[in-house]
């Protein structure tokens, strides 16, 4: 009978009787591929007849076939089936030994797997434009503040002051009026940027001591505002009229609006849903 490897499609002959009634287990000479051959089946040919029992080897001793063997019941389609199965997962086996076979043992060895510091946490990237964004602002406000303090002479200042003061006033109202505001804005800057590092390494842990800090930063403008309109008053006349008040207070508003924009804009953005969403997703 002619058979043919259905990897390679090499084909040949193999002898008829070679090849027994439940078919042979072959491998390809060329490719080694392993396959069943089956004897083809006459017509009307059914398969699940035997002529003698593999359980219990009864046999008639002629040519009556049979499909349920009289002496221990064992069917036919049942016996095919099962020896079915056992080929099939004997060809997967052989399949997977020769396939071991051909594998080079550096093959079987898995690439290293490059370890990721625990403490670094990816960042989405709104999180991260936000703490870059105050991050800058933090600088330039801790450089505002440290210019001030390198500029500030608290002897220079009360000199000058003194000079064309009413009354005296003491060093310490000098500091508190020029050289107390440079020191909280270097202060507030310098850990608002430390805070915004942090939201570049762990957004859930800062995201709390930034909103804090941005309610401080509205609080520092306030006082401030009100403190220099309140020495705004101080410096003019015992009876300032009330355009010269006027004046002033619209300028403090415009200044403390000014002001406090940055860290109520902060404020804002750190409760938004849109920056919720996008700090759960890490």
């Amino acid at each position: 009978m002619k058979i043919e490897c259905p990897n390679c499609k090499l084909s040949g002959e193999v002898n008829d009787h070679e090849v027994p009634l439940d078919g042979r287990y072959i491998d390809c000479p060329r490719c080694k591929t392993g396959f069943q051959v089956k004897k083809p089946l006459a017509k009307g040919w059914n398969p699940n007849m035997m002529s003698a029992c593999p359980a219990c080897q009864y046999s008639t001793f002629t040519d009556e076939m049979f499909d349920v063997c009289p002496k221990c019941g064992l069917q036919g389609s049942v016996y095919h089936e099962k020896k079915r199965k056992q080929q099939e997962e004997e060809q997967g086996r052989r399949d997977m030994e020769r396939l071991n076979a051909s594998l080079r043992p550096d093959d079987f060895v898995k690439p290293p797997v490059k370890e990721v510091d625990s403490d670094i946490v990816r960042v989405a990237p709104l999180v991260r434009y936000t703490a870059i964004g105050t991050l800058a602002v933090a600088c330039l406000v801790a450089f505002y503040g440290l210019v001030g303090l390198l500029g500030y002479d608290g002897d220079a200042l009360l000199q000058k002051i003194n000079e064309t003061a009413l009354e005296p006033v003491s060093k310490n109202e000098v500091f508190l009026s020029h050289g107390l505001l440079p020191l909280v804005l270097t202060l507030f800057g310098g850990s608002m940027a430390m805070l915004s590092g942090m939201l570049l390494k762990n957004g859930k842990r800062a995201i709390k001591g930034l909103e804090l800090g941005a309610w401080a930063g509205l609080a520092i403008g306030v006082v401030y505002e009100v403190v220099d309109y309140i020495a705004y008053i101080r410096r003019s006349s015992e009876s300032p009229s009330i355009a010269y008040c006027l004046v002033g207070l619209v300028n403090s508003v415009f200044m403390l609006a000014v002001w406090v924009s940055v860290p109520l804009g902060l404020i804002w953005w750190l409760r938004s849903d849109r920056f919720r969403d996008e700090l759960d997703s890490d």
